[in-house]
């Protein structure tokens, strides 16, 4: 179980942590500009 959470589907777990980031930064900045429009 060790061996899964440092690598999942022979992917380094950096690169998993900075999709995540980029995908949470796009969803935040579409939700922003979203609202912005609105207004």
């Amino acid at each position: 179980m060790e061996s899964f959470s440092e690598e999942f589907l022979g992917i380094p777990k950096v690169i998993w942590k900075g999709i995540l980031f980029l995908i949470v930064c796009v969803a935040i900045y579409y939700g922003w500009k979203r609202n912005k429009d609105d207004v």
